[in-house]
């Protein structure tokens, strides 16, 4: 065939076209489904690419690995068979449908309207994915995928879609269900059809990133078939505070969280996942993002703090709660208001000082003394967090502060879950608060790590892995 001779013979809109993604892979468009699925189309993929070569001047073959290759996609034997299964991972777009390649599975994702929700609509659907799998000819799984669109007018359209195709998921007519964003690139993570509505929450897809329903910047270490423990660091924090910890407790699944405002997560623009519940929606988001459940939860103050809050509320989802130096919050008013004026002062230096002033100042308060012991973990400590973003900062700072927490004091009675708290032998404040912790809530255990301060887990990582790891084996449940 020609493939100059046929471009020039489609209509203007159906012309193969060229469009630059942000991540780098692009998408050649074109020519109508109903045709391909026919067979009535064919063309071979590498004319298409000498095509474009032609159009662009460039060779695309050398963008093309370990991207996405874009275009027409379901096109009848030979074809299919061998020709761009070499470029690893590629994408593939027609009007309404797409295939992406990704590890084991090919999924074909549809932009679908609330209109097509009925169940006729559905049936059609499915027979056009089948005819579509029929032709891929692939070993791989082909897993039917419903892509959000953008321009959605209602939830209660998304709701009957979504039921609709949850009872061909149960009837054995789609066996599984992936939901993405229209603007993503790349589908996420296939779920299973059951967690589709707890995702959506009961609210249209494309207001849960307004909601803090998003999932959160993450790390991991370990297997996903082992125990799964869920890190969350300090203010100033990431992630990756705790591979000191992580690297010492094999035979785990590890997940470390970068909490809004800081590391992978500092671009979190919605207002509402910074406050306590929203910032545990959004941990709870990325936990149903990784398919977890019944995991393990350490934190560092802030992220202690966090643990808490999310120990109390989430419980059914939670085995076990490890803190160190955290805080059930404020119970005085007066306090409360004396705390929320210092805090407006920290985020006015945030705002108005270099970092490094405003780092020396921070480290330099009573409750960080220790690391005056420790000069290559401070001098570490300052250089990591230099790279922080001060808007995400601040208003982390001004959701999540402790003046901002919710008072716990009066719930942890009720704390059900397996519970740890760790202390610095040094860190006077703390050390007053688990006393006091422990006084109301003698289920929860408390143990001290000596010749240490507020940061134990970095000042003495052996010690701290070492208590950790003797709680986990100890426990009647069996956290390991």
């Amino acid at each position: 065939m020609d493939i100059l001779a046929w471009l020039r013979a489609q209509p203007a809109r159906e012309r193969w076209y060229w469009d630059d993604n942000r991540d780098g892979s692009f998408v050649l468009g074109g020519i109508g489904v109903a045709d391909v699925i026919r067979g009535e189309t064919a063309i071979d993929v590498h004319a298409v690419l000498e095509h474009t070569h032609a159009m662009l001047g460039e060779d695309p073959r050398a963008r093309l690995r370990g991207h996405y290759f874009g275009g027409m996609t379901f096109m009848p034997p030979p074809y299919v068979d061998g020709s761009w299964r070499h470029f690893g991972c590629y994408r593939f777009v027609l009007p309404r449908l797409e295939i992406v390649r990704t590890g084991k599975h090919h999924v074909m994702g549809l932009n679908l309207l609330p209109g097509d929700a009925s169940p006729r609509a559905m049936d059609g659907i499915r027979d056009m994915l089948g005819s579509v799998a029929t032709m891929l000819r692939t070993d791989a799984p082909t897993l039917p995928a419903i892509l959000q669109r953008s321009d959605t007018p209602d939830r209660d359209g998304w709701e009957t879609l979504l039921t609709h195709a949850i009872a061909h998921i149960r009837n054995g007519t789609m066996n599984k269900v992936a939901l993405a964003r229209k603007t993503s690139l790349t589908l996420g993570a296939v779920i299973d059809p059951l967690d589709l509505m707890w995702l959506l929450r009961r609210e249209e897809p494309n207001t849960l990133e307004k909601s803090g329903n998003q999932p959160l910047a993450f790390d991991t270490r370990g297997s996903a078939d082992d125990a799964a423990m869920v890190w969350l660091h300090g203010f100033l924090g990431a992630g990756r505070d705790w591979l000191p910890i992580v690297e010492r407790l094999p035979g785990y699944y590890h997940v470390m969280l970068d909490l809004p405002g800081h590391g992978g997560s500092a671009r979190c623009q919605s207002d509402g996942v910074f406050s306590f519940h929203g910032t545990a929606r959004a941990i709870m988001a990325t936990l149903e993002y990784l398919r977890l459940d019944k995991t393990i939860f350490i934190g560092y103050s802030l992220g202690a703090r966090l643990a808490l809050y999310v120990a109390l509320r989430f419980s059914p989802r939670i085995r076990g709660l490890v803190m160190e130096g955290g805080s059930p919050g404020l119970e005085d008013e007066t306090e409360r208001r004396e705390r929320l004026r210092g805090e407006r002062g920290v985020r006015d230096a945030l705002q108005s000082q270099p970092m490094a002033e405003f780092l020396d100042a921070w480290y330099d308060q009573p409750l960080f003394h220790s690391l005056k012991n420790h000069p290559d973990l401070l001098r570490r400590l300052r250089a990591s967090r230099a790279d922080n973003r001060v808007p995400g900062l601040c208003r982390a700072h001004e959701g999540l502060s402790v003046a901002t927490q919710p008072n716990l004091w009066p719930e942890l009675s009720r704390l059900s879950v397996p519970s740890l708290l760790i202390v610095g032998e040094q860190d006077d404040k703390y050390g007053g608060i688990a006393r006091m912790i422990r006084a109301r809530a003698a289920h929860i255990q408390v143990a001290t790590v000596p010749g240490c301060g507020h940061n134990t887990h970095l000042e003495d990582p052996e010690t701290f892995a070492r208590l950790l790891l003797g709680w986990l084996t100890a426990e009647p449940e069996g956290m390991g």
